[in-house]
């Protein structure tokens, strides 16, 4: 194959070549037939376009893995508190009890995990689900998840 940007010569068409037209004795296309290999001008931009929406779709793609692995940790944090919550204190306490002024066990786990709820937490998950809208609306732009062979 040439180099990228250069087009191969094409032979010369049979004389009786469907969708062509004898003009004095040279055969030439018909107007809006186009050869296969040749690029429209609009695949030309959306390859270089390409590369583009590659760069910014890796680059989402290290933060959505990054970000997923951290929400993860937060996840676990939660689930290690709700068991220390069972073993220390033997259940969860009913929200009627904690109104009634009942005595309510300490949970320091969670106490830590709640105060970052909001100011982390939150704002991970958020990044998390923009990054994977973010991806796809690349993908469906760019064309990476097409097949190959269609187009």
């Amino acid at each position: 194959p040439p180099p990228r940007g250069q087009k191969t010569p094409n032979p010369p068409p049979p004389p009786s070549a469907p969708g062509m037209m004898p003009s004095e004795g040279v055969q030439r296309p018909l107007v809006g037939i186009v050869n296969d290999d040749d690029e429209s001008p609009m695949d030309q931009v959306m390859d270089r376009l390409g590369g583009l929406g590659e760069t910014a779709n890796r680059a989402i793609s290290t933060i959505v893995a990054i970000d997923f692995f951290i929400v993860l940790f937060f996840l676990g944090w939660l689930v290690v508190s709700v068991g220390y919550q069972f073993a220390v204190c033997g259940e969860l306490t009913p929200p009627e009890a904690m109104d009634a002024g009942a005595a309510v066990c300490a949970n320091p786990v969670y106490e830590s995990w709640y105060a970052l709820w909001t100011p982390v937490v939150q704002p991970l998950l958020g990044i998390l689900f923009l990054g994977t809208i973010a991806q796809a609306t690349i993908n469906s732009i760019s064309g990476s998840g097409k097949e190959e062979g269609r187009k």
